[in-house]
């Protein structure tokens, strides 16, 4: 294959007068020093516009601190203790050390006080369609007991979110479309080992 690769030196090539002002020269500067339209070949017109950028997620992007790091990890890892262990039958010492006040406070929180009499569903997913929209969601907790259902939502701290309210609130309409049962919901506060119904 080497045998016919050349090396080529451009400079030692009689390269037309042209090349070498097109070559040299940045195009885009030169445009952009345009306020008029440009016309090529007297045919295409390309009018000189600044186009936007826009995203359906935030269009800033910011930097987080190794607090705010080390937050999001510990809410990761209490999700997935509280996702995975046998609410009923829990065995604290399985959990790390720096778990283990956060994950008691819940299973002592009036929310699991009749754990013993409820149906558990944890991460319970779910698909369906209203008014011709296929809706999906994933409820962090669902139990449910012979005469109501209770919803129960995670969150790391802050549970005043006006958000969450249309999430939940999209939770229960599905509960009960396969449900007479009644439906509550509630946010809790996995640090503040506080929790507000809906």
């Amino acid at each position: 294959i080497t045998d016919y690769i050349e090396s080529i030196d451009i400079k030692k090539i009689n390269l037309s007068k042209d090349y070498t002002i097109v070559n040299s020269k940045n195009i885009f500067t030169d445009i952009n020093k345009i306020d008029e339209n440009i016309i090529i070949n007297n045919q295409i017109m390309i009018e000189k516009k600044v186009k936007n950028e826009s995203h359906y997620s935030k269009s800033s992007i910011s930097l987080i601190s190794r607090e705010q790091q080390k937050l999001m990890e510990f809410g990761t890892k209490m999700h997935y203790y509280l996702e995975t262990m046998d609410l009923k039958n829990p065995k604290i010492d399985d959990i790390d050390d720096i778990y283990k006040e956060e994950i008691i406070n819940f299973l002592n929180s009036d929310l699991m006080k009749n754990k013993e009499n409820a149906n558990i569903y944890q991460e319970y997913e779910f698909i369906y369609e209203e008014e011709s929209n296929i809706k999906h969601g994933i409820i962090d907790l669902l139990m449910e007991y012979s005469d109501h259902f209770d919803i129960i939502d995670y969150k790391l701290k802050n549970i005043d979110d006006d958000a969450y309210i249309k999430q939940l609130t999209g939770y229960k309409d599905y509960i009960k479309s396969i449900s007479n049962k009644d439906v509550n919901i509630y946010l809790y506060s996995i640090i503040d080992s506080v929790y507000k119904k809906i």
